[in-house]
């Protein structure tokens, strides 16, 4: 049972961070050729540089949903929601508020 205000938003969250997805899922076995070479390169050959979690289905019912995917190789905390473009600008005005760069799409 969920009790709040009649016109409350549930807002349901998973945060992945412990599985350290982007350190544990390494593909460096599967490497024929590495593609980029230059030492500009921020991860290891074989190892993600990002993963999009997102729902089988379309539609309101998987809307207001929130997933912490964690930090890439360069410390960057990755989320993913699914939100009105008005939720997202309010999230946005208050991040800034708070001294936290702009959110990138």
């Amino acid at each position: 049972m969920v009790c709040g205000a009649a016109d409350a938003v549930l807002v349901p969250a998973t945060n992945w961070s412990r599985a350290d997805i982007f350190k544990t899922a390494n593909f460096a076995h599967a490497v024929v050729r590495p593609g980029d070479t230059a030492a500009k390169r921020t991860n290891l050959p074989g190892t993600i540089i990002s993963h999009h979690p997102s729902s089988m289905r379309q539609g309101p019912e998987v809307r207001d949903d929130f997933v912490v995917q964690g930090k890439d190789l360069q410390g960057n905390c990755w989320v993913t929601g699914i939100l009105l473009p008005r939720a997202w600008a309010k999230i946005d005005e208050d991040l800034k508020s708070l001294g936290v760069p702009e959110l990138k799409d």
